[in-house]
Order: structure tokens, then C-alpha cells, then sequence
């Protein structure tokens, strides 16, 4: 498993490099450390907080960790009626797993 410091190093030079530092830390660890969100503040010279706020506006991103396989489901009205309900019911069930 590689440094986190390592993969940051790689794009703080980079246009969008933080985008590019985080993605590349969600592949490796699957979730982006809390030590690796601190790295990317002071390597770009954010403050935590901005750092933070990159960090969790992406959905596709995650600062928790997290299963290897993660299964999205649609949230919409439009979904509920077509029975989206039902299918993570049976998703929980076969799976044994809960949403969320």
C-alpha cells in the first residue's frame, strides 16, 4: 500500500491537482484518511476546512471508510414508484447488508 504522502506528492504541482490527489487516494485506501485530508491542506495550502470541503462535495468520494463494492441506488419519486423499495429490500436481504 503506498504513502498517502506519496500519491499527494505526485499532483501538488498539477492543475486540479487536488482532485486528481484525491481520486488517486480513493483508489488506493478506497476512502481518503483523515491524516491524507490534513497532507492535502498543506501541500496545496488550503486551510482543513477548504481542504474538507473538496474532500465531501464529490459524492463519488468518501473521507469514511467504506466496503470494497459500492451498489447506488435512485432515490427519486419517480424510482420509489417503480418499486426501488422493494429492490433494496431484496438487496439487504440476499446480501446481508443494510443502506447506508
Amino acid at each position: 500500500m503506498a504513502n498517502y504522502r506519496d500519491i499527494i506528492a505526485r499532483y501538488q504541482d498539477k492543475p486540479g491537482g487536488i482532485i486528481e490527489a484525491y481520486h488517486a487516494l480513493q483508489r488506493e485506501f478506497n476512502y481518503i484518511p483523515h491524516e491524507a485530508v490534513k497532507e492535502v491542506a498543506r501541500v496545496f495550502r488550503l486551510s482543513e476546512a477548504q481542504a474538507y470541503g473538496v474532500a465531501t462535495f464529490y459524492s463519488y468520494l468518501s473521507v469514511e471508510p467504506r466496503g470494497n463494492y459500492i451498489i447506488r441506488m435512485c432515490e427519486s419519486a419517480p424510482c420509489h414508484i417503480a418499486g426501488a423499495d422493494e429492490i433494496i429490500k431484496a438487496f439487504e436481504r440476499e446480501l446481508g447488508i443494510k443502506v447506508g
